[in-house]
């Protein structure tokens, strides 16, 4: 028989089936959902994964045992979302960022959204300045460290450009 429950204050749900459970993780970016990782869960003999479709870039192993999944598996579940949650979350940063701001190329990105080199051109300007954003903790969306560099140009410079063209500072909502 199946129990269904629904975790309000997490984004997982999961289902009980004999001796094992479904679980599914949704993922959401500024409240627009965005994907859906599952993952089916031996409870007998012992507590292992047996299946799902988290992206291997995801340290599932290294996570549950971490996080002790054999006796505490919302400990595991939890750590997990707020990884999924992170990498949709920078992976849609970036999706918007290219989508708004024709100017910026992406000149370089991993797998795991985890370190992205953009160059954008200052209109007025017509100067590049190619900034590097680097996540170094992958649970968040927001970056550990930016760093903005511009040929022949200094970092007060940097600094005045970003405020004198607003619009760029938009591309700081998604940082």
């Amino acid at each position: 028989h199946k129990i269904y429950h629904h975790l309000w204050e997490t984004n997982y749900k999961h289902i009980f089936l004999g001796k094992g459970a479904c679980v599914s993780i949704a993922t959401a970016y500024e409240d627009v959902f965005l994907d859906t990782f599952n993952l089916e869960i031996d409870l007998k003999p012992t507590v292992k994964i047996s299946r799902h479709n988290i992206p291997p870039f995801i340290p599932l192993n290294n996570l549950a045992e971490q996080n002790n999944m054999q006796t505490d598996l919302r400990v595991f579940l939890d750590t997990l979302s707020k990884h999924l949650n992170a990498f949709a979350g920078r992976k849609q940063q970036l999706k918007l960022v290219k989508e708004k701001h024709k100017s910026v190329e992406v000149m370089e990105s991993n797998v795991l959204c985890s370190l992205l080199v953009l160059l954008f051109t200052v209109p007025r300007e017509k100067t590049a300045v190619l900034c590097t954003l680097d996540y170094t903790d992958h649970t968040r969306c927001l970056p550990t460290r930016v760093h903005l560099e511009s040929e022949g140009r200094s970092f007060t410079f940097i600094f005045r450009l970003l405020f004198e063209y607003p619009k760029l500072l938009l591309l700081y909502k998604y940082w």
